[in-house]
């Protein structure tokens, strides 16, 4: 394969095949012109945009030292605590407080200053009172932004970040009065959510810790036309694959 190098790099190369000991690591100049020269680096994988690195120990681009950081594969739960307002059809509304417990998917593409993709989310939320216990299990698909303050890219280790959410959510709720018969009930609608965190790299380029705090709104409505509205602010912590 060949690689556009400046003169400097190439002179470089030409040290590194000057040397017995690094026979099998040669770099042969092809062309020169001016400041530029057109090399061939056997035995390695390059990509266009790839960062080379000549030393006494040879040679290696940044993909194949650091990671390129293209691609990411996310997962996250979020501890959370609900205000739950419910809007009888015709009727007065009744405000009550939950535990929720989501979990979340994403795969998406990393742009430095910001990351976009799908999302999947799935829910678990519970409440008792005096007159009823409830649980609420749900599933939602859409898709998130973030934009990054610093740029994630090879060798920064921590990206602080904000970021948006907007789903289609499906659910399906349980309800058990005191002394009665469980009553349920499936519902529908869309949930926008805000967060902000950080991406923290400990290790390596490819794998970072993400934590943060997260809010969201859900509106939905069942079969008998009877509205929820969901607010939920808690904490969110997970890990992430970039690739």
């Amino acid at each position: 394969m060949r690689i556009l190098v400046t003169a400097a790099a190439a002179v470089m190369g030409f040290g590194l095949m000057s040397n017995p000991a690094m026979a099998d690591d040669f770099i042969k100049i092809m062309k020169v012109k001016g400041r530029k020269a057109i090399v061939k680096l056997p035995n390695a994988n390059f990509e266009k945009g790839d960062e080379v690195k000549i030393d006494s120990g040879g040679f290696s681009s940044g993909s194949q030292m650091n990671g390129r950081r293209m691609y990411r594969a996310d997962f996250d739960a979020t501890l959370g605590q609900q205000t739950v307002e419910t809007v009888p059809d015709g009727g007065e509304s009744s405000t009550t407080s939950a535990t929720g417990l989501d979990a979340t998917l994403t795969f998406g593409w990393n742009q430095k200053q910001y990351e976009y993709g799908p999302i999947v989310s799935l829910e678990y939320a519970s409440a008792s009172s005096d007159a009823a216990t409830s649980t609420t299990t749900g599933f939602g698909v859409g898709g998130f932004f973030e934009y990054n303050f610093a740029m994630n890219q090879q060798g920064v280790e921590m990206v602080p970040y904000v970021g948006g959410q907007l789903l289609y959510n499906s659910s399906n709720s349980t309800t058990e009065p005191d002394g009665g018969e469980a009553v349920e009930s499936s519902s529908s609608g869309l949930t926008f959510g805000i967060e902000g965190g950080v991406k923290y790299f400990p290790f390596n380029d490819h794998f970072a810790i993400n934590a943060g705090v997260r809010f969201r709104n859900t509106g939905l409505t069942d079969q008998d036309s009877n509205q929820t509205n969901t607010t939920e602010i808690g904490g969110f912590a997970g890990v992430a694959a970039y690739f």
